[in-house]
């Protein structure tokens, strides 16, 4: 009896040595964290036993990983140093996101790419050296980081993307090399610290925010290369006095420099409008009539506006673009001439206006939205031409549009263009001839359920069929020059269950065939350039969406699109 007890402890002591061995073992292997590399993708950090993924300060990466992965060493947030191999050539989004304690990080010479918000809120990263080999730099990349002192654009790099270096608050000068063609919104937001912004000649565009709130900035040269600065682009810019505008500017948006130091100190004086180089920014007399000075090329966004005395307004031959709102309700406004070199009027330049008479110039190119809406005096409108972009609802509300004559469709065409369609028809054949459907023209045309369109047109306007609900048949005429297909154009269109584009189109706008549920398949003709990622959004029930090969990787559905649908893509 003693025996066999002893027999039975030693048979679970030899038994249990092994498993003691390997508990042993595991513990030994998986006491730190681990990198997680699949296919030379480091995808993440596993936490070990004791030491935790978000406890480790440092981290070697092996010669061999070609990627940073999405995420890789988020929330590390005690990560103070990292080596990375020259192997790296892409630093996925948000790989570094909120790793507080990194204060320096040496890059590979052959790094290509830095993804979106890869270095967003580290806040303790001081300085960064971009490799010269960098093509691409996303948006949000050193947003938050407000530590960030000196940093690099490489010659490589043509757009500065979106609040790339959002509230960098410690960056004190940047160079924008000749490289560079657009500087995309909100790219410098809130760089308190700012003091010296150098722009080279080449950027084209200066979208909206760009360097909202940066108020230790005195002076900006903008280059002459540059044609459109967007809203707010130097908003709060509290210090700003010294500006040299563009030679070559042709647009500039809604108070670009509002609450700067320029901006005050002119507004000031009430003996005089507000010009910065070529810009007419603001109307400051609040006299019956203006006369903007000979050489202006631009009158910014809203720089009119509301002028309840303003009776005539005298433009110079030299302008080329009359903002949006640009006088939107000078409800006492009726004198005015169009020059003759003008190029465009955009949205609601004109909106309220008592102006009775236009003469559209054939230099413009655009008529933008609602641009003469609710000028309900207007009684004659002069155009020899069709400008390439008429918007909805141009002449809405106006006497000479109620005046126009419509056909058997209870369409209203002016030249070539298709303004108006105010019946309830289940059946509309637009006219022969017909150029440009502007935008809204059958919007919620509840009894429409087929429509011809001639070979005549090459634009279909925004929100032109929108939430046509029982529109069943698109019918476009054999020979088709339609060329583009603008947003929303038949979003909401449950009843169409096909449709036929024609062999000419190039281009489909974002949320074109949004809800168009009634979808299963859509084949876009070889001829197509640009399909949007949203275009067709929401059609839950598409099965296949056919492209030409040259789009391959041009064309992708959004993530969130695809908890939703999941059509197979097949390039022919």
């Amino acid at each position: 009896m003693h025996r066999s007890r002893r027999r039975k402890r030693r048979y679970r002591f030899i038994v249990l040595i092994p498993i003691l061995t390997v508990i042993l073992l595991y513990i030994s292997t998986h006491t730190k964290s681990k990198l997680i590399i699949e296919d030379n993708v480091l995808i993440g950090i596993e936490s070990g036993i004791i030491e935790r993924r978000s406890s480790i300060k440092q981290i070697i990466v092996p010669v061999g990983v070609t990627k940073l992965g999405e995420n890789a060493f988020r929330e590390c947030r005690k990560l103070e140093s990292v080596e990375l191999p020259e192997t790296i050539e892409t630093i996925g989004d948000a790989a570094f996101e909120d790793c507080y304690q990194l204060q320096h990080i040496e890059l590979p010479k052959n790094l290509k790419s830095i993804e979106e918000g890869a270095f967003c809120n580290c806040v303790n990263l001081k300085n960064i050296e971009l490799p010269e080999s960098l093509k691409i730099l996303e948006g949000g990349t050193f947003s938050g980081c407000s530590s960030l002192e000196k940093v690099n654009i490489p010659f490589g790099i043509t757009t500065i993307k979106g609040y790339t270096f959002k509230e960098c608050k410690s960056l004190k000068k940047i160079r924008i090399h000749e490289g560079i063609n657009i500087i995309f919104a909100g790219a410098f937001l809130n760089c308190q610290g700012l003091e010296e912004v150098e722009m080279k000649e080449g950027i084209k565009s200066i979208q909206e925010e760009v360097f909202l709130g940066c108020e230790n900035i005195k002076s900006i040269k903008i280059p002459d290369s540059v044609e459109e600065i967007e809203s707010k682009a130097f908003y709060s810019c509290k210090n700003l006095e010294e500006i040299k505008m563009s030679e070559g500017i042709r647009y500039v948006g809604t108070e670009v420099f509002n609450e700067t130091r320029y901006y005050i100190e002119n507004l000031s004086d009430k003996n005089n409008d507000i010009y910065i180089g070529k810009v007419l920014i603001k109307c400051n007399r609040g006299s019956s009539d203006i006369k903007v000075k000979e050489g202006t090329r631009v009158i910014a966004n809203g720089a009119c506006a509301g002028m309840e005395n303003l009776v005539s307004a005298e433009l110079p031959e030299s302008l080329i673009c009359i903002g949006n709102e640009a006088f939107a309700e000078c409800h006492e406004l009726k004198d005015i001439n169009i020059p003759s070199k003008l190029e465009k009027i955009r949205s609601k330049a004109f909106y309220a206006c008592k102006i009775e008479s236009v003469d559209i110039p054939e230099t413009i190119s655009t008529l933008g939205f609602r641009s003469f809406e609710d000028c309900v005096r207007l009684k004659e409108v002069k155009m020899s031409h069709t400008p390439e972009i008429v918007s909805a609802c141009v002449f809405k509300n106006t006497l000479w549009l109620k005046n126009l004559e419509q056909d058997k469709y209870h369409c209203k065409y002016f030249q070539n263009i298709l303004l108006e369609h105010s019946g309830n028809d289940t059946f509309v054949k637009i006219k022969d001839g017909t150029k440009l459907i502007v935008g809204l023209v059958f919007s919620e045309s509840k009894g429409l359920e087929i429509v011809e369109i001639p070979k005549s047109v090459e634009s279909i306007g925004f929100d032109a069929f929108r939430s046509c609900e029982n529109l069943k048949e698109v019918r476009f005429a054999e020979g088709s020059e339609l060329k583009k297909i603008d947003e929303s154009a038949f979003d909401g269109c449950v009843s169409l269950e096909e449709i036929t584009l024609p062999l000419k189109l190039q281009r489909v706008e974002s949320f074109a065939f949004h809800r168009c549920t009634g979808f299963a398949t859509i084949t876009f003709p070889e001829s197509i350039e640009y399909v949007d990622n949203y275009c067709m959004s929401d059609c839950i029930n598409l099965k296949t969406i056919r492209l030409p090969k040259h789009m391959k990787g041009k064309y992708f559905i959004d993530e969130f699109d695809l908890l939703r649908m999941n059509p197979e893509i097949i390039y022919y």
